[in-house]
């Protein structure tokens, strides 16, 4: 096979050709990426010395913004540990000591907002406990609204979700009655009496929280929080915009959850699922799209060029036989392509928008547009853009093989009798039945049993999960976050270039006095 050579920003060229389905192996490797900022770490500790200082963390003084400048924040410096990471940033694991995929966290990043719990689950007289990110939360109705706590007790250890909300506005442990307030302050210990000295003297850490969609999310980081909507998705604070929401578990790790994006496996592993079923067999192609990096999100020029729906519906596989086997779906599928049943097999009326040019859910300026309107984005969020619908599925870590899955379905109703129609039948029916359970829990079995620590043989259809995975490294390389990542980083990655003296980017390439020839350059990518 003959090995043809591409720069890093061309990881996308075509791999297939009109007359062959021959995929040719990518092993990607990266140009270096490292930072000069800082050789300390300066990260607040959450372990507060008073009750009054538990207050003030719970919410920014008075008049505060969330706005911070990532470079001159001491809580967002966090160690870049260049001694221990290799010269070049490989985003596939082809064998070795080094496998890529671990700088990723195996427990997801920090620093971002997550969905935590429906409001409506949250019980007057029970507390509620959920785990994310590898850590256990205790969720009670505060004064001024949830409350998130750690779920365990200074006291002894034990669960705070096991025991009664016996006071409005608090939790009460249920060994020996400690109770804490939403600024996780004992304010009395039942089992001790009014006057035991210890109350007011001890506290729990709390997390910062915001309802938005019906759903508490809680900021999981160490330092202070971001405002939810520089992190969160625009239309989720769109008021012409209505969001449901459905919830799932899948028994693996959230990054190969996450990695479960729109490639070519969808037409093979849910070839049977209801949904597909109901349609003809499409072929997809990614021909020439192009990946890039905007903001928090990874977007492609283009999922289809459809150019491969020209060829016949059955083809020949050399050595095989047919694919697909049968025509059988052709006599029914014609039935839903129209009015009044196409309904059933889409999501919407729309369809995924498929090329640079197609419609767009949130419109703002070009680069608002690339980052929000389709493909993944940090912390953990795939979404697919279907013109007058925005899917997105978070994938929220639990534990190291438990990922929560939150499917967000944003539309504009047109009018009150579309949104009773999609609250009443194509949400239940559609989107939490037929996607969510039948045809999304295909990938969840799969992936039950998958591994993420073996080589792998990666291929052109595989152009998302690349760019995904380069853009999660550098986040956790550059101290958790996207974007603390350099944009000088960002240009070059994207091919972009910019004057240098306007750049915002003011990190050195290579430490000061060492020879230029250490700058790290674009590394061509072997295809073949």
């Amino acid at each position: 096979m003959n090995s043809r050579l591409f720069t890093l920003n061309e990881v996308s060229a075509t791999a297939w050709t009109d007359s062959s389905f021959e995929p040719k192996v990518i092993d990607t490797f990266w140009s270096s990426i490292r930072c000069w900022r800082c050789s300390s770490c300066c990260v607040e500790s959450m372990i507060l010395s008073s009750p009054e200082a538990a207050r003030a963390a719970r919410e920014p003084p008075a008049g505060a913004s969330f706005d911070r400048e990532p470079a001159a924040s001491a809580h967002y410096s966090r160690p870049m540990q260049t001694q221990t990471q290799p010269d070049s940033l490989r985003v596939v694991y082809t064998g070795g000591e080094h496998d890529p995929r671990t700088e990723i966290p195996p427990l997801g990043f920090k620093d971002y907002w997550y969905p935590v719990i429906p409001v409506k689950k949250i019980r007057k007289r029970k507390p509620a406990r959920v785990r994310l990110l590898g850590t256990d939360l205790c969720i009670f109705r505060g004064k001024s609204g949830p409350a998130v706590i750690s779920n365990v007790c200074p006291h002894r250890g034990v669960s705070l979700s096991d025991g009664d909300c016996h006071f409005a506005g608090t939790v009460s442990c249920p060994y020996h009655g400690w109770t804490f307030d939403e600024d996780g302050v004992v304010v009395g210990i039942l089992s001790e009496g009014p006057d035991s000295p210890a109350a007011g003297r001890a506290q729990v850490r709390t997390y910062p929280t915001a309802i938005i969609r019906g759903q508490v999310f809680a900021w999981m980081g160490d330092g202070p929080p971001t405002n939810p909507e520089d992190d969160l998705p625009p239309e989720f604070f769109d008021e012409s915009c209505i969001s449901l929401t459905n919830r799932r578990t899948w028994k693996t790790n959230w990054r190969q959850a996450l990695e479960n994006m729109n490639d070519n496996h969808v037409f093979y592993t849910h070839i049977n699922s209801v949904q597909v079923l109901l349609r003809p067999v499409p072929k997809i192609s990614f021909k020439g799209a192009k990946p890039m990096i905007t903001g928090s999100g990874i977007t492609l020029s283009h999922y289809s060029d459809d150019t491969l729906n020209t060829r016949p519906y059955q083809e020949e596989y050399p050595g095989l036989g047919k694919w697909p086997k049968h025509r059988y779906r052709l006599s029914w599928t014609w039935l839903f392509k129209h009015p009044p049943l196409n309904w059933i097999p889409n999501l919407s009326k729309g369809r995924y928008q498929t090329s640079s040019d197609a419609a767009k859910f949130n419109t703002g300026t070009e680069a608002f547009e690339r980052e929000w309107n389709q493909g993944p984005n940090m912390p953990g969020m795939m979404r697919i853009n279907m013109g007058d619908l925005l899917f997105t599925r978070w994938c929220v870590p639990v534990e190291d093989r438990l990922t929560r899955l939150y499917y967000f379905y944003t539309i504009r109703p047109r009018h009150k009798l579309s949104e009773l129609w999609i609250r009443a039948v194509k949400h239940p029916f559609i989107y939490k039945l037929l996607h969510d359970r039948n045809l999304g829990q295909q990938d969840g079995d799969i992936l039950q049993n998958a591994r993420y620590d073996m080589p792998e043989r990666m291929t052109a259809f595989d152009i998302e999960t690349l760019a995904w995975r380069r853009l999660a490294i550098l986040s956790s390389r550059y101290g958790g976050r996207h974007d603390l990542i350099p944009q000088e980083r960002i240009d070059r990655i994207n091919g972009v270039s910019r004057d240098p003296e306007a750049s915002s980017d003011t990190v050195p390439e290579v430490p000061a006095g060492a020879p230029s020839d250490q700058a790290p350059k674009d590394v061509p990518v072997a295809v073949g």
